[in-house]
């Protein structure tokens, strides 16, 4: 049950991370297209 515990735990961390990735990707791109947009 202790292995399984770790492993859904890691789980849940790479999840969290992959997530504020994404996050921060939306919030990127979306600086960057509004970058764009003003230098136009």
């Amino acid at each position: 049950i202790l292995l399984f515990q770790i492993v859904k735990k890691n789980i849940n961390d790479i999840l969290d991370f992959s997530l504020g990735l994404w996050i921060l990707e939306f919030i990127l791109s979306n600086i960057a297209f509004s970058l764009m947009a003003c230098a136009k």
